[in-house]
């Protein structure tokens, strides 16, 4: 005999399905289409915080995932433009952030962790919001937490190896 509780659960579960399925036709009769949450971040993406007394910090990334590089540059509170960056990413599951790991970060000869060390920073997060196409990126320096969404460009500005911006 089953337990009353098993059989709640299996019915939660099963509205639960209907529900998601649902919403999905009710979004397929909009226009609505869901976002593949397998599909890794792909394209330029930048943006920045004001930090008050402290300025804006602001970074741009370019993402490469036929190539599995990426590409940043910083200003602001932490400075740094690196090309070329080999990183890996992991989509996680439907009710999670993917991550992104930078590969090279324990490197002390990598730009990113050389361009951390000089501006006293640290990386404190790098994850990706697959349904909104946007990084969240946390950075920590000098006892001040540094937090920036980065939204997808269109049309992003390309980063020079040359110089900061």
């Amino acid at each position: 005999m089953l337990r009353r509780s098993t059989v709640l659960a299996v019915a939660l579960v099963g509205l639960a399905m209907d529900l998601a399925a649902a919403s999905l036709q009710i979004g397929a009769l909009r226009g609505v289409r869901p976002r593949d949450v397998t599909v890794p971040p792909s394209g330029y993406y930048q943006g920045d915080v004001d930090m008050g007394w402290l300025g804006i910090t602001w970074v741009k990334l370019k993402v490469d995932v036929e190539d599995g590089l990426l590409d940043m540059a910083m200003g602001g509170e932490i400075k740094m433009v690196c090309m070329a960056e080999p990183y890996t990413y992991d989509p996680g599951d439907i009710l999670t952030y993917g991550t992104v790991t930078l590969d090279n970060l324990s490197d002390a000869e990598d730009c990113i962790a050389a361009s951390m060390e000089a501006s006293e920073g640290e990386i404190q997060g790098f994850d990706y919001d697959k349904d909104t196409d946007k990084f969240h990126l946390a950075f920590f320096r000098k006892g001040v937490h540094i937090y920036i969404d980065a939204d997808k460009v269109v049309n992003g500005e390309p980063i020079e190896a040359t110089g900061s911006e």
